[in-house]
């Protein structure tokens, strides 16, 4: 029964029982400030809990990532790995401080050391390192990390949570800061895995792919769904919505009960009969019940209703032949020509580095552009919801804030010799947005990521934008929330462009695409979010075939005659469909019946392969013979109490040789399956 206050107040959660087994995924899902966040860092032991206990298998390793990582200053990529808090670099950093402190003796802590390095097979971690981080896209590993963007820091977060195969991993919004390429490469990935995954996502489409149950934390409470995969988000919200409608009924019944308990208890006499006292504590009992109510939705009013967004007029954004250059020369954008018209709903896309951003911040008017010219319309007022929310003072009140937002605005609005229609006052904006009137008058310090970020909202829309630009507006935020900003960026009247990894948000919001594939143009994709992600998926299919007959063809003409010559056989072309905007999605033709086509020939292998089968065949003996006997040295050097600075030296040694065997061993495979021996 885990439970969880925070500042020992306000109770995130109580009452909580659920187990994670292996090969579980698991997401938890709940309003922002509901302790999502919390509870993953219990479960990782990064966070006390204050009631409850949790029972956890005997060398269980964990591994996480944080929302926003926190990566060593002044280190290379390959360093902040190494350096992280996943237990097999802590097994390396503490059999280090062991071996500093023993200062050649064989200690107890360096035997505990040694074996934890046993155990966590960390003899291999710079091998093991380099490996995660080439599979999550990081090439150079001497890179700086204070130089890199917020997605290749996430990605060496995650390298560094993958390293030493933890048996539980727990991500809290992994999604977060990432292109589309990896985001597809993390689901297949901890589809696939054995390992435990439990994450906190706003991401519905990434949450159905790979999670196969949901906990929900709801007022302080747990509720589990045994569901999951595609539909399972729209069958929570069910689940949900029966809950809470019965939840709401119980809690008026209690209420009508109450008034009539509470005129009974006020006729009671002070020295109570003791055959009352049962139906005394069920008064007390039922006032707890009155209180048992749902959490209420977000209601909040882009621009729907009258006065919620500004007059706009026929001339919005225009671009003319905009280019920009990042100081290294590298161009990112180059003779971009577009007339942004009333009602226009656009999405930004492109892979991470590809200046969508940028585009942005150009279009916005806070960047100024190095050639062309950008025009802005006289009656647009430009709303930008930046990915990262700008400082804020961190003792100001909820309410302060907004309210200064808005007075600067009718000030703004007085001098032009304007007047503003009425609206929403800043206490309803908030409150629609989820925060309650007593929330408003606390300091910003309290708030959590997702309020954070719903403050963020709150300050752009208290302006009464024409033009709404969101820059991954979905970070951060609730499932919920999410929801409610889809419906509303959906029914808005004015002009939106949105940058946004979540395909289900994109798919619902956006009509067409701004496409930056990184050359410095922007094509216009008249499809949806998902019609271009297939198309892309295409695209790098088609393109690596190419490349794999490219290098088969560059095999066989350098081979000498070596191959069976073989005719070529061409693929099968695509035919039919076309999607919207006459993008054409490939679709297999009808199989016809036809003989069936003779075996394929088996390759021979040629002279040169036979002797490099025989040459890798005694290379591969006779190094492991050496790697067995320096295994044999390191386990007497630790048993015996032995020379330290020996043991290192073997145990490095072990591992390098440990690489050349299984990089040599990959080739002996291909050349044995030729042989005809394997």
């Amino acid at each position: 029964m885990l439970g969880k206050s925070h500042d020992g107040e306000k109770q995130l959660f109580q009452g909580l029982t659920f187990s994670v087994v292996a090969g579980d995924k698991l997401a938890v899902v709940g309003p922002n400030g509901s302790g999502k966040t919390t509870l993953l860092k219990v479960l990782a032991n990064l966070d006390e809990h204050d009631a409850g206990s949790i029972q956890r298998n005997k060398g269980a390793r964990v591994g996480f990532l944080a929302q926003e990582p926190a990566l060593p200053p002044g280190v290379s990529v390959l360093q902040a790995v190494l350096q992280s808090d996943s237990e097999m670099a802590r097994a390396v950093q503490e059999y280090e401080r062991a071996v500093h402190s023993a200062h050649g003796a064989v200690t107890k802590e360096l035997e505990v050391a040694i074996e934890r390095m046993n155990t966590y097979n960390a003899w291999e971690i710079d091998a093991d390192a380099k490996r995660i981080l080439e599979a999550v896209g990081i090439t150079d590993l001497t890179a700086p990390v204070d130089k890199l963007s917020g997605g290749q820091r996430k990605r060496v977060a995650l390298a560094a949570a993958l390293l030493g195969k933890p048996d539980l991993l727990v991500l809290d919004e992994p999604t977060n800061h990432m292109d589309v390429q990896m985001i597809t490469w993390m689901e297949r990935e901890l589809k696939s895995e054995d390992m435990a995954v439990v994450l906190v996502t706003h991401d519905r489409y990434f949450m159905e792919v790979v999670c196969d149950r949901l906990l929900e934390l709801d007022g302080g409470k747990a509720f589990v769904h045994n569901f999951g995969g595609e539909g399972s988000y729209q069958m929570f919200k069910e689940a949900r919505e029966f809950r809470r409608k019965a939840q709401a009924n119980a809690a008026a019944d209690a209420r009508t009960l109450f008034r009539r308990e509470a005129e009974w208890m006020a006729k009671q006499p002070k020295a109570r009969q003791a055959k009352s006292m049962a139906r005394q504590k069920s008064f007390y009992e039922l006032t707890e019940k009155t209180k048992d109510v749902p959490t209420a939705d977000l209601k909040v009013d882009f621009g729907t209703a009258p006065g919620a967004m500004a007059r706009q007029g026929n001339k919005v954004i225009r671009a003319e032949k905009l280019a920009y250059s990042l100081p290294t020369g590298r161009q990112l954008l180059r003779d971009f020509t577009y007339d942004f018209v009333p009602g226009a709903k656009l999405g930004i896309a492109g892979r991470n580095g590809t200046g969508k951003t940028t585009l942005l911040d150009l279009l916005s008017g806070r960047l100024a552009p190095g050639g062309g010219r950008l025009e802005i319309g006289e009656t647009s007022v430009v709303g930008y919801l930046t990915q990262s929310p700008p400082p804020i003072r961190e003792d100001l009140r909820i309410i302060d804030y907004i309210r200064e937002i808005a007075d600067t605005r009718k000030t703004k609005i007085a001098a032009a010799g304007g007047t503003l229609e009425p609206m929403d006052t800043p206490e309803v904006l908030l409150e629609k947005l989820g925060f309650a009137r007593p929330r408003q008058f606390q300091k910003v310090s309290s708030l959590s990521g997702g309020e954070r970020r719903r403050l963020h909202l709150a300050s752009v829309l208290v302006e009464r934008p024409n033009v709404l630009i969101l820059d991954e507006p979905t970070n951060d935020l609730d499932l919920s929330t999410v929801e409610v900003l889809e419906e509303q960026v959906r029914a808005f009247r004015g002009v939106l462009l949105v940058v946004s990894h979540d395909r289900a948000f994109m798919d619902n919001t956006v009509d067409s695409l701004l496409v930056l594939k990184g050359d410095g143009l922007v094509r216009l994709f008249d499809g949806s979010y998902s019609e271009y992600l297939d198309l892309l998926a295409e695209e790098e299919a088609a393109l690596q075939r190419a490349a794999s007959n490219a290098a088969a063809g560059a095999l066989s003409s350098a081979s000498g005659g070596s191959w069976d010559e073989e005719p070529d056989v061409p693929a099968p072309e695509p035919s039919g469909g076309k999607g919207k905007g006459g993008k054409g999605k490939a679709e297999p033709k009808p199989a016809e019946a036809k003989a069936a086509p003779p075996p394929a020939k088996t390759r021979k292998m040629g002279y040169y392969e036979q002797e490099e089968y025989k040459k890798l065949t005694k290379e591969i003996d006779k190094m492991s013979a050496q790697r067995d006997k320096l295994n044999e040295t390191v386990m007497q050097l630790a048993q015996s109490g032995g020379d330290l600075a020996a043991l290192e030296k073997a145990s490095r040694e072990m591992g390098e040789l440990q690489d050349q065997i299984d990089a040599k061993s990959e080739r002996w495979l291909e050349l044995a399956e030729l042989a005809g021996d394997i």
